[in-house]
């Protein structure tokens, strides 16, 4: 009954709505730039920092370093270097 009701109501189901708010909860840490990741990792409940990573492609399409890295300006995908020589 909760899960048809919470469906209809929500329209995904309770599993999916709770990782998509908790993917929410992480990208504003990897943003704030406080907590290392591991410490964001560990808070969050995950078992390894490649469960983690897998979790933030899944639900943010980048890794938790690349998440940070573009909240700060510094990811610039498809970008080539500018070395000289």
């Amino acid at each position: 009954g909760f899960d048809k009701h919470f469906r209809k109501v929500f329209g995904v189901s309770p599993s999916r709505w709770i990782a998509r708010r908790k993917a929410v909860d992480i990208h504003r840490e990897l943003c704030s730039n406080r907590k290392t990741l591991k410490q964001i990792s560990f808070e969050y409940g995950f078992s390894s920092a490649a469960h983690f990573s897998k979790f933030c492609k899944t639900h943010m399409s980048l890794s938790p370093g690349a998440v940070r890295r573009q909240a700060l300006g510094a990811y610039r995908p498809n970008t080539p270097t500018n070395k000289k020589g």
